[in-house]
């Protein structure tokens, strides 16, 4: 995508971006999801292509009042260890060589900073959510290396989490144990537009672009995932990812990785 085509995307969500306002009442999450796929995310991509989850009943919906044809399909986006994390992701951006997954969160508040991710990393109903986008993005991380090794430019490796109106990017790098996270940014700033967060959010989307790899100053700045998880899980993360991915593990698994992924996230915050 180039410079002139971003700004033509921003000019129409200047005119028109009440499609990307907050979920109506009683709107399924399948309609949710689509919506920002097409209308937010597909004009920053220049490979307009995504697998969607099943969701119940996703075949009659439609994503907006106008009729259109959907860039994406519906598809099995499960992927992880099947003997550790795994689960789903909302979106799944793709194209021949890439695939960038998107989590969708409810938010009932009306803002949401880096310091309330922490402190409800300590609440199970939203403390999960924001482990399972840590989750998604050192696992994908994992399976991207396992998969695309020879194709990638450097070992960062990115996932977006959209909350309500805001959104927020993490990137991890495996090879280097390196975690990397974004502010929640709003997408609307005074009832317009945010165009700084449109950006922002193009440069994720088109990371193999624009992301040149860690600098030498931040490889000192370790995750925990590594030493938490310990060198046996570690070689499965590294050789056994897969997707799709339907195995279950025990429940006394996963509670032990999500109190990992938490205990990072928490990590993540105090910077």
């Amino acid at each position: 995508m180039q410079l002139i085509d971003i700004a033509l995307y921003i000019n129409f969500l200047f005119l028109d971006h009440s499609i990307l306002l907050k979920k109506a009442e009683k709107e399924c999450d399948a309609t949710l999801a689509i919506r920002y796929a097409e209308h937010l995310l597909m004009p920053l991509v220049d490979e307009k292509k995504y697998v969607i989850d099943t969701y119940p009943g996703i075949q009659s919906v439609k994503c907006c009042d106008v009729e259109h044809p959907l860039s994406g399909k519906c598809g099995d986006t499960s992927f992880g260890l099947q003997d550790g994390w795994h689960g789903k992701v909302d979106i799944l951006i793709c194209d021949a060589e890439d695939r960038l997954p998107v989590f969708i969160a409810e938010s009932t508040d009306d803002d949401v900073s880096m310091s309330d991710i922490e402190e409800r990393s300590c609440e199970k109903s939203s403390g999960d959510a924001y482990a399972q986008m840590i989750a998604k993005t050192f696992v994908f991380s994992f399976l991207q290396h396992k998969q695309n090794s020879g194709k990638l430019r450097n070992s960062l490796i990115p996932s977006i989490g959209i909350i309500g109106e805001k959104f927020i990017a993490f990137m991890y790098d495996c090879e280097n144990n390196v975690l990397l996270g974004s502010c929640v940014l709003s997408l609307f700033y005074k009832g317009s537009i945010d165009v700084r967060s449109v950006i922002f959010l193009w440069l994720v989307l088109n990371y193999r672009l624009f992301c040149s790899g860690l600098i030498d100053d931040f490889k000192s700045f370790k995750s925990e995932f590594h030493t938490l998880i310990g060198d046996e899980y570690l070689k499965q993360y590294r050789n056994e990812v897969t997707m799709p991915c339907h195995e279950k593990s025990s429940r006394k698994k996963k509670e032990l990785m999500t109190q990992a992924y938490l205990k990072i996230l928490r990590q993540l915050e105090r910077g």
